[in-house]
């Protein structure tokens, strides 16, 4: 009688674990996460389309580069998610993904920024902001622009 009693509260307890992990799986919503980095990269390198012609190899390097981290990452999701036996591993996945849109998001800045220095003939004082509202980028003396608020080592001015 006591071994019934045994296992039957071993199988319950059991059953009460893996249907709170199933629930808090479902919680998690990884396509959700995942389908938006998968749109930010796909804007992304649509964008690209044809830059080629247009932009210095250098710069499309350094935005190929950050696309490049962005589809690693999402990838590193997915195969996460798809061998998920735990809640941490759903949030995992999500970090990675989440990962992976902050890396296209920011490869999305770098191009606005590059393409708006080549309109202006890479001079002028200005301050302007990402059209998707990511930051305000302050232009300093030279062709290229500091992150609103960082500091410029004193070297590079004394030239």
């Amino acid at each position: 009688m006591k071994n019934n009693l045994k296992e039957e509260l071993v199988v319950l307890t059991v059953c009460a674990f893996v249907g709170i992990s199933g629930a808090a799986a479902q919680n998690f919503n990884f396509a959700r996460h995942h389908a938006t980095a998968q749109a930010a990269i796909a804007k992304v390198s649509g964008d690209l389309g044809g830059m080629d012609t247009i932009m210095p190899r250098q710069e499309l390097n350094a935005i190929h580069g950050l696309l490049d981290n962005a589809k690693k990452r999402l990838d590193a999701a997915k195969s996460l998610e798809h061998g998920a036996s735990s809640p941490r591993d759903h949030a995992l996945a999500i970090a990675k993904a989440g990962a992976a849109k902050s890396y296209a998001d920011a490869a999305d800045i770098l191009h606005f920024e590059f393409m708006r220095l080549q309109s202006q003939g890479r001079a002028g004082k200005t301050k302007r902001q990402h059209p998707s509202g990511h930051g305000a980028m302050q232009q300093n003396q030279g062709d290229r622009q500091q992150p609103h608020g960082s500091m410029q080592m004193k070297s590079m001015q004394m030239k």
